[in-house]
């Protein structure tokens, strides 16, 4: 949900900052507290506290394992390896364990990449770090009224951005940025703070990491500096010049042009004469009459659901939601956690909204008539109020909504409680408002997906195109797909303002390449989506893949290189709708070029077709016994891209052990079970329980492959790893 305060307060990076390493006694304290306990914790082996002390401390947690890194890097620097390895049985402890508790994989690859630094890189890691904690302090000191300290934090923000650009340390070089871009932010240089927001957004973007809730506020507050006039087009900030005098006026230089009606380029030039050079295939032209050149602009107006939407499933396409999860947070709502204690607090799924509680949800606004709105309990039905922007204009936003007391439940026969049930209730919705409009003759509708009130959330609301069953539903993204001259046509597609009164189109000025999907399963069931984003300029642009499945009719895109974003099957309907979800995993970037028909196979197709990747270890308390945790394991398609959420059909593989090599001989297996027991987490439910493989040869090489069959899938298998 986007929502980004008016005071530009990030909300994640200053809990980060006070938690861990803010110079209040009690906040020190607290930390140092925690770390004694899960240093304790992982030295007397006891795994149930090391998960208790991280499910009740995200935030600390979080920090603490930056703490064990650096503390892993500057031993290993100073050739101390037992201190080293120590720091790092702490990173691994704490990683394994804030995946378990939060379903956030991030800690794991960054403690493998972390590992891999040596030498120079190492020391690098622990210059950048040191630096990033001088801007700290120093930020600390310019908001207690100093501004020398700002500007002292800027330099430091500085030199660690860039010891971390180095040794591609992303994320710590955004955090890096995103200060940086706070701080010129409250010293009024509202094109530096856009300058390094954009930054933020690029190197979040190249380290995979953008769909992180840590900066999900940067496209909101760039909109934000547009919409007040302070930053106008952010998204023509050249962060590639690094002289900022240079930057602001080339910057200026392109809003004038983008306001402007651009001069015809020559035919040399002339992208429609490059498409007219694509053999084998016609390519797509924006179509008779439309004028290339000029931005053209669309009225929208706002409304409220109708009954033709029930026959189009809307997708909710936000990433963090790829993950392991449970049936009631799956793609096409959002909930969130009340206190019944508490008092009336912001809703953000209607913006100026507050929700209480006093034996159901009430919601109110300061606009509506009723004093206060009941969400009904444990049904969906439909809720309207009156709210209030940012900008003071005014709306009536629609959402299907219930609250849920989340008491002890069964599901596949096992038990699982919410945490805290006793105490909190869930209320979960989705968005079903919209604003509608037509452009270029096509009726064009908004959807809020993500129900937070807004539409122009890119990559999470919906765009519907036309009418009936020939509707198509698209990504809120850079383009949005209007038919043409010889197929469809990607336009640049621009929403003015969070209402969407006011759009503006463009046809797509450069090279278009075709692309085609090849996609199978052992059902022969497809995916209801699955979409690719664009990166670098094109990072907004999204679209669906299973739309190019016939290779006679490919996907026309700009050129460039695209990457798995999120997709789904769908099963069933009504209460019993459930889904199969599909993420980017270990996939790589896929190059669409010009000039050629460019085919990209996914799911069980191309060389490897569905496998599986996990863990089998030899054991701890006995050398001829391995084990496996089935929460490493991992289903993944041909590209690399992973399948998550398997309530469907629940998949136990076998396990299969070989001596000295992949075709030695069979020294052992086992067939994995459910999880099961009293107490189980929602979000555990899906993996096989953990298993032991007795009576192994102690001394061999070993390996191990996983096979399982799924009813959708079909058959999967790993290859054959080395026990490690």
């Amino acid at each position: 949900m986007h929502r980004v305060p008016k005071c530009f307060a990030l909300v994640f990076l200053s809990l980060l900052a006070l938690l861990v390493t803010a110079p209040g006694l009690s906040a020190q304290n607290q930390k140092q507290a925690f770390l004694a306990a899960f240093r304790g914790a992982v030295d007397s082996g006891d795994f149930s506290k090391q998960r208790s002390l991280v499910g009740q401390n995200k935030d600390l947690s979080f920090g603490a394992f930056f703490d064990f890194e650096a503390d892993m890097l500057k031993a290993r620097v100073a050739d101390n390896l037992e201190a080293a390895n120590k720091a790092y049985s702490y990173m691994e402890a704490m990683a394994s364990n804030f995946r378990l508790e939060f379903n956030e994989a991030y800690l794991n690859d960054r403690q493998r990449w972390a590992n891999g630094l040596e030498g120079e890189a190492a020391q690098k890691r622990i210059d950048a770090y040191n630096s990033y904690w001088n801007g700290v302090q120093s930020q600390s000191e310019g908001d207690g009224g100093n501004e020398q300290g700002y500007l002292n934090a800027l330099e430091s923000y500085s030199n660690s951005l860039l010891a971390c650009f180095e040794i591609k340390d992303y994320f710590w070089a955004a955090m890096a940025a995103n200060y940086m871009s706070g701080i010129h932010n409250k010293l009024n240089n509202y094109f530096e703070s856009a300058y390094y927001a954009r930054w933020c957004k690029d190197l979040a973007v190249r380290g995979g990491i953008a769909g992180r809730s840590d900066f999900a506020w940067i496209d909101g507050y760039l909109n934000d500096l547009h919409d007040k006039k302070r930053v106008l087009r952010p998204d023509l900030i050249d962060i590639t010049i690094n002289d900022m005098d240079k930057a602001k006026a080339a910057h200026a230089e392109a809003v004038v042009k983008s306001q402007q009606i651009e001069s015809v380029p020559g035919e040399d030039d002339d992208p429609r004469k490059r498409r007219e050079e694509k053999p084998g295939l016609a390519a797509p032209a924006p179509g008779k009459g439309i004028d290339t050149e000029t931005w053209s602009e669309w009225n929208f107006k706002p409304g409220i659901e109708k009954d033709a939407w029930t026959k189009i499933k809307l997708p909710y396409y936000n990433a963090r939601w790829v993950s392991p999860t449970n049936p009631q947070k799956d793609p096409f709502y959002q909930y969130e956690v009340f206190d019944k204690d508490a008092a009336a607090k912001d809703f953000g799924a209607f913006p100026g909204g507050k929700a209480e509680y006093d034996g159901s949800l009430n919601l109110t606004t300061d606009l509506q008539k009723k004093p206060k709105l009941k969400v009904k309990s444990n049904k969906f039905a439909k809720v309207e109020l009156k709210v209030r922007y940012d900008d003071d204009s005014e709306a009536e936003v629609a959402h299907m909504m219930l609250d849920y007391l989340p008491t002890r439940k069964k599901l596949f026969g096992q038990d699982f409680r919410f945490q805290d049930e006793d105490k909190s209730f869930l209320v979960a919705w989705y968005g079903i408002s919209a604003v509608r409009g037509k452009v270029h003759g096509e009726d064009i509708e908004i959807v809020d997906t993500n129900g937070n009130g807004v539409f122009r959330d890119t990559g999470e609301d919906s765009v519907i195109i036309g009418k009936g069953k020939t509707a198509r539903i698209e990504p809120l993204g850079r383009y949005i797909f209007l038919p043409g001259e010889n197929g469809l046509y990607p336009f640049e597609f621009k929403v003015n303002d969070k209402l969407a009164k006011l759009v503006r189109t463009r046809p797509f000025k450069g090279a278009l390449a075709p692309i085609t999907v090849e996609y199978s399963t052992g059902s022969g069931k497809m995916p209801e989506y699955l979409i690719a984003r664009g990166t670098g300029e094109d990072v907004e642009f999204y679209f669906d893949l299973m739309k190019g499945l016939d290779p006679a009719k490919p996907i026309w895109v700009p050129e460039g290189r695209y990457e798995i974003f999120q997709g789904y099957f769908l099963f069933g309907s009504g209460n019993k709708e459930t889904n199969l979800l599909i993420g980017k995993g270990t996939s790589k970037a896929f190059e669409v070029k010009p000039g050629q028909l460019n085919v990209w196979k996914l799911g069980g197709t191309g060389e490897y077709g569905f496998r599986m990747l996990g863990d089998v270890t030899r054991s701890a308390e006995s050398k001829t016994d391995l084990v496996c945790d089935g929460k490493n394991i991992r289903v993944i398609g041909n590209w690399g891209e992973q399948y998550f959420n398997f309530y469907v059909e629940r998949i136990t593989p076998t396990i299969s052990i070989r001596r000295d090599s992949e075709n030695g001989r069979k020294v052992g297996g086992e067939d994995m079970k459910l999880l099961a027991g009293d107490g189980v987490q929602m979000v555990d439910l899906w993996y096989p329980a953990p298993c032991t493989i007795k009576n192994v040869p102690s001394g061999a090489d070993l390996f191990y492959q996983f096979t399982a069959k799924h009813g959708i899938l079909g058959q999967i298998k790993s290859d054959w790893y080395k026990v490690n």
